[in-house]
């Protein structure tokens, strides 16, 4: 479990990105919902690592507070964007240049076999980064992430751009992932993918959680935070 204490952060010479934001990401699957540019990319930054709050804290299910190296070695961070993540010219490439830095060590090379199996990658070991697909590219950068062994995995609009196939397959990777024990945090605008898989949820707007708890507790509220509840229209 990983918990948010009273994080503020700000961009240079913008307003708060986030403001006293506080939340419990419980074991298990928890969505990070809000609309655009309420803050969520960015609290997933934080716990990634990749930023660091201005005050505040992340701490463990000890209690220990966490410096950004310490969620750079625990956590992987899938962004919305595959291309700047991938760095190899193909699939091979790519992979094994997160090798040394993996925690898996000796187990690194099994691992990437069966976790090529599990996302469908096999047959584009030596394909060219270029051919891939864009929920190709998407799985390269969650097999990577995979790959190194972390203890929370956080995905930012895993589902954006994907077509209605690539999504189930998706999901199935995460229910599984979470049948083996591996922490996930996902980041989205749109709950309708996650939500009957989802854990917890915790609400995002302005910068500030909004709310936080099961999903059947919040689901009613939702619009409040101009959040389209699952099966709902647009009007």
């Amino acid at each position: 479990m990983l918990k948010i204490e009273s994080v503020h952060y700000a961009y240079p010479g913008g307003k708060p990105a986030l403001h006293n934001a506080s939340a419990e990401l419980a074991e298990g699957i928890t969505v990070i919902v809000g609309p655009n540019a309420g803050g969520k990319t960015t609290l997933l930054r934080v716990l990634a690592g990749l930023l660091e709050p201005g005050s505040g804290r992340i701490v463990d299910e000890n209690g220990t507070a966490l410096s950004p190296l310490d969620l750079r070695q625990a956590t992987r961070m899938v962004m919305q964007d595959a291309d700047p993540q991938i760095l190899g010219a193909t699939v091979a490439e790519d992979v094994l240049l997160g090798k040394p830095a993996s925690a898996l060590g000796n187990r690194f090379d099994i691992a990437a076999t069966v976790l090529h199996r599990r996302l469908d990658l096999d047959d584009m070991w030596h394909q060219p980064v270029g051919m891939l697909s864009y929920g190709q590219k998407r799985k390269l950068c969650l097999l990577h992430a995979m790959l190194a062994g972390p203890r929370c995995l956080l995905l930012d609009e895993p589902f954006a751009g994907l077509d209605f196939p690539a999504a189930r397959e998706l999901r199935r990777l995460i229910r599984e992932n979470r049948e083996e024990g591996l922490h996930q945090v996902i980041s989205t605008h749109e709950l309708e993918p996650v939500f009957d898989i989802a854990d917890r949820l915790v609400v995002v707007a302005n910068g500030e959680i909004a709310a936080q708890g099961l999903p059947h507790e919040l689901l009613g509220r939702l619009g409040e935070w101009s959040v389209r509840a699952p099966g709902k229209g647009w009007d």
